[in-house]
């Protein structure tokens, strides 16, 4: 268990947000991620997913050397 939204998002295979001590959203952290309730629980998404979405990457990465390898697919800067 964590308050530790990167943490949570970078490590889990399954995410529990819970809300006023009940279940809100429970699912593979991209299907967290990527749920508009997700900030009804008072949760933002992990800067990697905020950071893939803005790019444009689909679906988004989750971790450092995923966005590289997908900068680097795209002919995009990777440095």
């Amino acid at each position: 268990m964590t308050h530790d939204v990167e943490l949570a998002f970078d490590c889990a295979d399954r995410v529990v947000v819970l809300r006023e001590g009940r279940i809100h959203l429970e699912g593979d952290p991209m299907s967290v991620l990527g749920d508009p309730l997700l900030t009804e629980a008072g949760v933002e998404p992990s800067t990697m997913h905020r950071l893939s979405l803005g790019l444009g990457l689909d679906p988004p990465v989750r971790a450092v050397d995923e966005l590289e390898e997908q900068l680097r697919a795209r002919g995009g800067p990777t440095q």
